[in-house]
């Protein structure tokens, strides 16, 4: 669990997704599998997903399970 104290957004790669305001994006199988099992993120959690050619947006994990996270996007940059 995430400290309350701990403010810092996680920021996750995901190569092919369409970075679009209330698009629901799947992170790659190893970033879910970070999220999960070594950040413990929980639905709600605040993220900020990145597609490499130059757009971040922020987001929220919209639906974590095993092995799939997928994330909402909010506010592109």
């Amino acid at each position: 669990m995430i400290p309350e104290n701990d403010r810092r957004i996680r920021r996750f790669f995901a190569p092919s997704a369409s970075l679009r305001s209330g698009e629901i994006v799947a992170l790659p199988a190893d970033e879910a599998h970070h999220a999960l099992h070594v950040l413990r993120l929980k639905v709600g959690d605040a993220v900020e997903v990145f597609d490499g050619a130059g757009l971040a947006a922020g987001a929220v994990v919209a639906a974590a399970r095993r092995g799939e996270v997928q994330i909402e996007v909010q506010t592109v940059r």
